[in-house]
């Protein structure tokens, strides 16, 4: 589910907005370090300030924000408003980074200090709360995170009698950290809150409606109640169409929770012409060969293996391979997840030796992929009563392993074992003494 904040709307649990090198095109910047002389002329410290500022925003580089902000500190003071937007940024900017540790201590610093300047009431307080309200949600601290996101929601109805954004945050907030502990029923009653008002403040089609839909569709999820989510995803699916097009990444991710819901409600031809459409939107936004492109083919593949309609399955799942192959390595994540895909359709047919030809060619005959292949080749034959292909796949299997890996290696010893059972299967004093001798070794 996502969070939102007074500032921009952004997920919680999704990776990290993708920060910019301190290398900006040929040039290599170059980072100061602050050293705030009291001596130097006001006009020149908070230039060298805001230039160090500058650089770090483009550059994303942790180590020099945190010269800004001790910058700050030492310059307009612990508790100066420049200082404290300095404490927030940088917090956030650990936190994507996954220094959550830091990005937490530097959190509760921008709150305490925010309330001690200006109050629970003021707007930059209740900024600073929500995001730690986030923050301590991410991390698991949900107990701390429900204590603050009440108070939050209180200050916020004290404040405006009236539908707000600040009311709008919090209820969110209080609602990600109820659903967070497993209390769904009065996470449910906060989010339709939130939802409604959301809707009356910003209409349908709003960055933050939109979030609100999908937080309620993935709760109803959670709950394992697709039919309710279902006019959620759906609302949240026309709205980003009319904000951000039919071909825009939160568009595309809308319909895939779609297809998840009507997956999960077995209405297999709905779910299919839906994950077609995907999977056609993501090649004309980013190629065939993008990791998302090749992860909705693989979805779309397994969808279709799941109806029966196995042969299409198998074709997008070779496809898959070879595009993935081509373009990422044979080792990376989506070769090998489209590799799985397409064995488990060749099983289905009874042709898993099928898929031998492919594995050699991508990972030669001594990869411990071809091997696993062998073995389930050399099950498939048998279970075919090809005896004598399943002797030639399984003692291939055997005397690579043991020649690539080791005789103990768990590979080897199944490839063994598997030998040991096929020679009994054929029968014959040779093939039983070999199997015997097998298992003796054992």
């Amino acid at each position: 589910m996502m969070i939102r904040s007074l500032v921009k709307a952004r997920p919680v649990g999704i990776a990290s907005r993708r920060l910019l090198s301190t290398k900006m095109g040929a040039q290599t910047l170059v980072m100061p370090v602050v050293e705030v002389n009291r001596d130097t002329a006001h006009e020149e410290n908070e230039a060298l300030l805001r230039m160090t500022h500058m650089l770090a925003s483009k550059s994303g580089d942790v180590r020099l924000f945190r010269e800004y902000v001790e910058g700050r500190r030492a310059y307009n003071g612990a508790r100066h408003p420049l200082t404290l937007n300095a404490i927030a940024r940088l917090s956030q900017l650990l936190q994507d980074q996954g220094e959550l540790g830091d990005a937490l201590e530097l959190a509760h610093e921008s709150v305490r200090e925010w309330r001690r300047l200006l109050g629970d009431y003021h707007p930059n307080t209740l900024t600073a709360t929500s995001h730690l309200t986030q923050l301590l949600t991410t991390i698991g601290e949900l107990a701390s995170a429900e204590e603050l996101a009440r108070n939050a929601v209180e200050v916020a109805r004290t404040l405006h009698a009236d539908v707000s954004a600040d009311t709008l945050v919090a209820l969110s907030n209080l609602a990600q950290a109820l659903a967070a502990q497993g209390k769904y029923a009065e996470a449910e009653a906060f989010m339709s809150e939130d939802l409604h008002g959301s809707l009356k403040l910003h209409g349908g089609d709003h960055p933050d409606t939109l979030i609100s839909y999908s937080n309620l569709a993935q709760l109803h999820m959670l709950r394992e109640q697709p039919e309710q989510a279902e006019p959620f995803f759906r609302a949240e699916l026309a709205g980003s169409r009319v904000a951000h097009g039919a071909d825009h990444p939160r568009t595309m991710a809308c319909q895939r929770r779609l297809v998840n819901a009507l997956v999960t409600q077995q209405r297999s031809q709905d779910a299919e012409e839906l994950m077609r459409e995907v999977h056609v939107s993501y090649r004309r936004a980013h190629g065939s060969t993008h990791p998302d492109s090749l992860g909705t083919q693989r979805e779309l593949a397994t969808l279709l293996h799941g109806i029966g309609k196995v042969e299409e399955a198998e074709e997008l799942a070779r496809e898959a391979v070879i595009l993935s192959a081509d373009t990422h390595g044979v080792e990376h994540p989506s070769t090998r997840a489209s590799e799985t895909l397409l064995a488990e359709c060749l099983r289905a047919q009874g042709r898993v030796h099928e898929s031998l030809p492919l594995l050699r060619q991508l990972h030669g005959d001594r990869h411990p992929r071809t091997i696993s292949a062998l073995c389930a080749g050399a099950d498939e034959m048998v279970t075919h009563g090809r005896v004598a292909e399943a002797e030639a796949l399984a003692r291939e299997a055997w005397e690579t392993s043991q020649t690539v890996l080791g005789d103990r290696h768990p590979f080897a010893l199944i490839a063994r074992t598997q030998l040991a059972s096929v020679l009994r299967s054929i029968g014959g004093h040779d093939k039983d003494a070999e199997a015997d001798a097998l298992v003796a070794s054992a």
